[in-house]
């Protein structure tokens, strides 16, 4: 079996918008409750036993909040740094 990156040297964020104002967007309610049960597998000890102090969750952030929160983990995480988002995408 493939080793996990350390959980004490690691951090992980995660980024979910579920509600959005442009009518062309379709909400999206499972985003959500995905974010709080992924928040708890990546802290199960049998899972990869991240401590929640090395866990950001994101609900519906600004922009420049998201891109601050990635910046400060990354200079905190000293092993891997994982980053998910979920929601819709799109470029302007």
């Amino acid at each position: 079996m493939t080793e996990l990156s350390n959980p004490a040297r690691s951090r992980a964020l995660l980024i979910g918008a579920h509600s959005f104002t442009d009518p062309e967007l379709e909400p999206l309610p499972a985003v959500a409750r995905n974010l709080d049960r992924l928040a708890e597998l990546l802290c199960d000890p049998s899972v990869w036993g991240l401590a929640a102090g090395h866990l950001s969750v994101l609900a519906e952030p600004e922009r420049d909040q998201a891109l601050e929160q990635v910046g400060r983990l990354a200079d905190e995480a000293e092993d891997t740094l994982l980053v998910y988002y979920a929601g819709h995408g799109f470029a302007k």
